[in-house]
């Protein structure tokens, strides 16, 4: 069994984070989580405190009035 870590960055309402191309994909939590902080420092965003929900989302980011939201995903995958 591997875990992936794919970076979700949902900037439009009108789009469906899952359906978005080009997203980074991470075999290592750290390197998402460095990924997505490096992101929040440039465009100047305050990352909140979070652990993995109930979908195994780490939510970085969430301005509800905007819609915008950063969340790292985690997925099983199993390799026979």
């Amino acid at each position: 069994m591997v875990f992936i870590y794919i970076i979700r960055l949902f900037w439009k309402p009108v789009v469906n984070p899952l359906l978005i191309e080009n997203v980074p994909i991470f075999v290592e939590f750290t390197k998402a989580l460095e990924y997505v902080t490096e992101y929040m420092e440039i465009h100047q965003l305050q990352p909140k405190e979070n652990t993995f929900d109930h979908q195994n989302r780490y939510y970085l980011y969430e301005d509800f009035i905007a819609e915008h939201f950063i969340w790292i995903e985690k997925h099983e995958i199993n390799i026979l």
